[in-house]
């Protein structure tokens, strides 16, 4: 069920701190709305064209009422309209009060489209429980409230919890994760993801363009991607002109939303780099491997390293298998070792308002994700950028991903965001060079199974601003962003046909590094796991 949901206008203007809290209850309402519909439309069939407005500020449709959860004003009367195919949430700040909502004939000239629109993550048939963090655990929320606001650099995360406790716990239980490695059999989760909602792009110049102004940004201090999330619905854009100020820029629809020709809500990506319980797997040659149920993605354990490409792809692919301990169904749900493009999904919104780049508790000079420089533990942080490696680093608290200084490796620069994005070990991504298999393990078949074409990027040529068939590759984070932050840049070749990024604890290292490499296990060769649905609302 794909909704649209509009509010009257009406025409009291608001100004200053009025105006601010009504645009923030407004919001708030709105996505309440959205959540309730979706989550009736899950349990029955419900697709009302409209409903009313109680005084209460619940809503009574065809069906029966509707109970909104959401906390501020809301408003007492009035209509809320509901189209099929397409979600957009519209407002118009010059509204007065929430209460004086009133019926109207819907004219688009009368709205404005909020920018602040998110996809609401889609958590696949609770295979994933929504979290938030309350400064000392990792708490269960309740999916109807919000519990992610990236305006404020906070990215929805989830869990999937230990099949022995999965219907044992409710919102507000406390879920553990593990200190150290000996202890990651006692935690109660067994992979932590977070959302990347699905956004277009603009980059203005090769090096981006500041928040606030200041003079124009260097590779060694590039500035902000503007982003702005929009449904799976929209059109597509591939270079469409869009005005910024007085200049004309270039809005992409990132590609790491479209999967198998199925345009995507977005994307959940492994918080930290894939671990495993005994840090060891065999050779997995297809989707049936066993191993599957014994990795995990979690803090403060050893990244499972010293596997060729091949095994980490079939071990990911394995996670849906029949009977698997994650809970995964997939006709609902895939899984699989991030794609270059994918990566570059992540990148991307860390160096927007959205991430760590629009964080203001980070000064200009502090923008840049820091490098986990301990070998050995996933989410550290050293006290610089690009510290030397450490081993003292991987036992002191306040560099752990919780920790002061360990949060500053996160892509938000707070808990919510994604770690190992730089440093702790290389990680290979689906990214390779005209279908040439090197080292990895994989076999010829692999390129020429038509299934197996949506899980990796294929680059056509050995130059990366043409490589993508003959076009640019927008949003892979290569030539686009090469060398930002000074980071390392090479592209695949005949001879090192496979992608790499992040760097290790010991060598070069960089959120924005690219490297290649022939496929091959390395004990600083490392992966990320995506999950998504392919079964969307």
């Amino acid at each position: 069920v794909i909704l649209l949901i509009t509010i009257p206008r009406v025409y009291n203007i608001m100004r200053n701190s009025k105006e601010k809290s009504f645009l923030i209850s407004g919001k708030s309402y709105i996505r309440a709305v959205e959540q309730a519909i979706y989550n009736e439309s899950l349990n029955r069939e419900f697709n009302p064209s409209e409903c009313d407005i109680k005084e209460d500020g619940n809503l009574l449709c065809d069906a029966g009422e509707l109970i909104i959860k959401t906390s501020g004003k809301r408003p007492k009367n009035g209509t809320i309209f509901i189209k099929d195919k397409e979600i957009k949430r519209v407002l118009n700040i010059e509204y007065s009060e929430l209460e004086k909502y009133i019926t109207k004939d819907i004219d688009d000239s009368d709205y404005m489209l909020m920018d602040e629109y998110v996809p609401i993550p889609n958590l696949m048939n609770d295979t994933l429980v929504p979290v938030i963090y309350d400064g000392d655990n990792w708490i269960i929320t309740d999916k109807t409230d919000k519990w992610y606001d990236y305006d404020k650099q906070e990215w929805a995360n989830a869990v999937i919890l230990k099949d022995t406790i999965r219907d044992t716990k409710h919102v507000g239980d406390i879920v553990t994760v593990p200190s150290f490695q000996e202890e990651i059999d006692k935690s109660d989760i067994l992979g932590m993801f977070v959302f990347i909602p699905r956004y277009e792009y603009t980059i203005g110049n090769i090096y981006g363009v500041q928040l606030e102004g200041g003079s124009t940004p260097s590779q060694a201090t590039p500035g902000a991607i503007n982003i702005k999330f929009v449904n799976e619905k929209e059109e597509k854009k591939y270079g469409k002109a869009a005005y910024m100020g007085n200049k004309p820029k270039e809005w992409y629809t990132h590609p790491a939303f479209t999967f198998g020709g199925e345009e995507l809500s977005g994307i959940w990506v492994g918080k930290f780099e894939t671990s495993h319980t005994t840090n060891r797997i065999s050779t997995c040659t297809n989707e049936e491997c066993q191993e599957a149920d014994t990795l995990r993605i979690l803090p403060n354990v050893y990244p499972l390293v010293s596997h060729k490409l091949s095994d980490m792809f079939y071990v990911t692919r394995s996670m849906e298998r029949e009977g698997n301990i994650f809970g995964i169904n997939s006709n609902l749900t895939d899984t699989h070792v991030v794609k270059n493009s994918e990566w570059g999904a992540i990148l991307y919104l860390s160096q927007s308002k959205y991430g760590k780049y629009g964080n203001k508790d980070y000064q200009s000079s502090q923008k840049e994700i820091h490098a986990n420089n301990c070998g050995n533990k996933t989410g550290v942080s050293g006290d610089n950028v690009n510290d030397a490696s450490s081993a003292e680093i991987c036992t002191n608290s306040k560099n752990l991903y919780d920790g002061q200084i360990g949060v500053k490796a996160s892509t938000t620069g707070n808990i919510t965001g994604i770690y190992d994005i730089s440093g702790g070990s290389f990680e290979y991504t689906m990214g390779n060079y005209n279908n040439t298999v090197g080292l990895s393990g994989f076999e010829n078949e692999f390129f020429t199974n038509e299934d197996n074409i949506k899980y990796y990027d294929k680059y056509t040529s050995l130059k990366s601003e043409t490589a993508c068939n003959g076009s640019i590759c927008k949003g892979h984070a290569l030539s686009e962003v090469s060398r930002w932050y000074s980071d390392g840049y090479s592209f695949v070749s005949s001879t090192s046909p496979w992608i790499l990024h992040s760097g290790c604890s010991w060598c070069e290292k960089g959120a924005f590094l690219s490297k290649a490499d022939n496929g091959r296990g390395n004990d600083t060769f490392s992966f990320r796991i995506a999950i998504l649905s392919t079964n969307q609302w």
